[in-house]
């Protein structure tokens, strides 16, 4: 049987969109089960900052630069520095609020609307329109339903991760109990991809 993974992430850090690229890979090739928990790492980031400030943006164009010197097979080719610094709380809840077959879809669609795409994810109808092209197991009513629980994973997942991440992400933590952190965990999800194993 394959590893079992569960990856913590934000959808503001490039890092953490890597750790998707890596996981979808994983994914697709059988090679792992990955359950992608989000957090928020950086709740001081306000709700609407737009337009990027200059230093903001340097910060963002050397972290990104940084992750596509350690991606390979272009897995980082399409990201570009964002137009918006993202407070993720209301998207973490959309992607927490999805059922367990719609979130793996649901993942790389919310990076790439951020780190490829550019699209403004703070707005509930770009939101709404990303969400509505992932397939789902769900009728419309049981999907409405499932809203009332995403603020229980969402706290449940931000615990977790403050007790194993020590306020880093991207974070891995393998069925055998390894836990591996930022560009460790990283490095973790690649050799899986090499190896499909996970050492303990």
């Amino acid at each position: 049987m394959s590893p079992a993974l569960v990856v913590y992430g934000d959808f503001n850090c490039p890092y953490s969109a890597l750790a998707s690229e890596r996981a979808a890979r994983l994914e697709q090739h059988g090679a792992a089960r990955v359950e992608w928990r989000c957090v928020e790492h950086d709740p001081s980031i306000g709700p609407d900052e737009f337009p990027m400030t200059g230093a903001h943006h340097d910060q963002y164009a050397t972290e990104i630069e940084h992750v596509r010197a350690l991606s390979s097979d272009g897995e980082a080719d399409g990201f570009r520095v964002p137009s918006r610094r993202l407070n993720t709380r209301d998207i973490n809840h959309t992607y927490a609020s999805a059922d367990s077959v719609r979130r793996a879809g649901l993942r790389q669609t919310l990076f790439a609307a951020y780190w490829i795409r550019d699209l403004d994810v703070t707005d509930d109808a770009v939101i709404e329109s990303l969400v509505a092209d992932v397939p789902s197991s769900l009728s419309d009513d049981e999907s409405s339903s499932r809203s009332d629980v995403a603020e229980f994973f969402v706290r449940t997942w931000t615990a977790e991760w403050r007790e194993v991440g020590r306020g880093t992400v991207p974070v891995v933590v393998t069925d055998a109990g390894t836990v591996a952190r930022g560009l460790d965990a990283l490095e973790l999800l690649s050799e899986l991809g090499r190896t499909d194993r996970v050492d303990a």
